[in-house]
Order: C-alpha cells, then structure tokens, then sequence
C-alpha cells in the first residue's frame, strides 16, 4: 500500500466510525427515554443561550450511554492520538501513516523466536552462537533506543543467520515496531521497479524500506548486480537509515572484505562504522546437514 492509500484509509475510518456513532446516537435519542428527554432540555438550554445547562445535560447524556456500555461506540476514541486520525502532525506526515502502509507490505518470511533456538546443534561452537544470540536479544530489548544501528551476520549458509534474522523480526514486531523482511533480490526488484518508474507510484518501492523501524535484508550478496540499481541504491538505503537512526539488520554469505569489493568501499564504511555497527561472522559448519557416520 502507498502512502496516499494509507492516508486515505485512515481519514475514511474515522469518517466510518463517526458514521455508525452518529446512526447509534439517533437510535439512542429514540429509544432511551433519558437520553431522549435529556436532548429536549439540550434544545432548550440552546435556544436561551445557557451554555453551562447545555453542558451540563450533554456530561449527563455521555454518563448514561457510558451505562449502557456504549461509550466508545457513540464516541470512538482516535485511532492514533497523535494526528487524531487526520493523518498529519503540522504539515508533516504522521507516523501512523508510514506503519499502516509498511504492515500492509506481504511477510514473506518464516516467523520464529529465540525459546525454539537450539545452540547445542553447532556442536562445539553453541556458546559462540549463544553469545550472539543474547546480543541479539539484548538489542530486541532496548530498541529503539540500540546503539548499533547496523547488524551485520555472516558466514556459510546453515549457521543460523537467518534464523536468528526472524527472531530479532519477530520479537521487534511483537513490541509493536513496523519491520520490513525481503530478501537480497526482493530488495533489488524494488530498486529496479523505482528505477525504472517515473509516476507517482515511484516513492512507494523504495518508502517501506526507508521508514519501517526494522529493515532485514537476507542472503546479501545473491541478488543480481544491475547497472546504477544495486550499488547505488543499497548504499542510499544504508545511508538515509543510519543518518535517520533507523536499524537496519543483514545476512550474508560474504566476508566483510567480499562485501566492500562487491559494492564498494564507500557502502561497506557505512555499514561496517565500529561506533554503530555489531557484526558477526560464523565461521562453523553448517547445522542442517546430518552427520555421516
């Protein structure tokens, strides 16, 4: 979903719940007999321009539909709080816009959590991947607030990168944060559909992976390298995250060096920044094949 259809539904749900508040406060107004007799001495109070007799019949009337149990039909509370559901802050666009469009984007990953993790099955390297699993866990627990903006796991494929990737995804998401999962080529199709568009629906490939909270993007290094697509716009993502503060998390089956020569020195000096990155390279075999005996 774009952000124009996002602001759209959210200024339409209110409208839909001001709707169906209006139509059970007309019934109310008929079959109540308070409720009813209350809104005449409202009319009433209106005509002699007694303002605080009209508040006070309109305080009673909100205390009776609150004993019908109907309050927050009759008066629906703001979805978000902070625009109250008009979709923008000021000028700016709210917050809540940018997370109704990003949770609309499709999940294409396996949701697991740290409770089915099993280091004991990398053998003599469990308390390797135990310790950077806790890392793990400890960033999910201060985020947003992690100072690593970067994560970084490499290594060979089955060394529970991945994994380890969904569980960070899942316990974020679980915190209420918005979080983007796609792998090296989903990403790249999205840089070549922004591309290669030029209407208005150009913002809406590259606007998720801007704004979501959490961005993963898994099996860096498989994608196809396209022409002033793949370096460039991989690095744009990396450096409008970091200079928003935004986390941005990495799966690799490269090295930090493959990946410098692979899109450039000047992507791997963002990524891989000592004050804000946490890398880790798994160097042990893989724990999906079954040992041969």
């Amino acid at each position: 979903m774009d952000y124009k259809k996002a602001i759209r539904q959210i200024i339409d749900n209110r409208k839909n719940a001001l709707d169906r508040a209006y139509d059970v406060y007309q019934t109310l107004s008929l079959s109540d007999s308070k409720i009813s007799e209350l809104n005449r001495e409202k009319r009433a109070y209106a005509v002699k321009g007694d303002n605080e007799s009209y508040d006070r019949c309109e305080e009673q009337i909100k205390a009776r539909i609150k004993e019908l149990g109907l309050y927050a039909t009759v008066y629906p509370p703001y979805s978000c709080p902070l625009c109250k559901d008009s979709a923008f802050v000021g000028k700016k666009l709210c917050s809540c816009v940018k997370k109704l469009a990003i949770e609309s984007e499709e999940l294409t990953f396996n949701l697991h959590s740290f409770e089915e993790s099993d280091p004991n099955t990398f053998g003599e390297n469990a308390e390797l991947y135990l310790k950077t699993q806790n890392n793990l866990l400890s960033l999910c627990n201060r985020f947003p607030y992690n100072k690593m903006k970067n994560v970084v796991l490499m290594g060979k494929p089955g060394t529970g990168k991945t994994f380890l990737a969904s569980c960070v995804a899942n316990a974020i998401m679980q915190r209420g944060f918005s979080v983007v999962f796609l792998t090296a080529f989903e990403a790249v199709e999205r840089m070549l559909k922004y591309h290669t568009t030029f209407n208005e629906s150009k913002s809406s490939y590259l606007a998720p992976l801007l704004d979501c909270d959490l961005l993963v993007i898994d099996d860096l290094g498989s994608e196809s390298m396209f022409k002033n697509v793949t370096v460039e716009y991989f690095f744009h993502i990396v450096n409008e995250r970091m200079l928003s503060g935004k986390t941005t998390l990495i799966t690799s089956n490269l090295t930090i060096n493959e990946i410098g020569v692979r899109y450039g020195e000047r992507t791997a000096s963002r990524l891989f920044d000592k004050k804000l990155c946490y890398a880790k390279e798994f160097n042990f075999a893989d724990g999906r094949k079954m040992e041969i005996k």
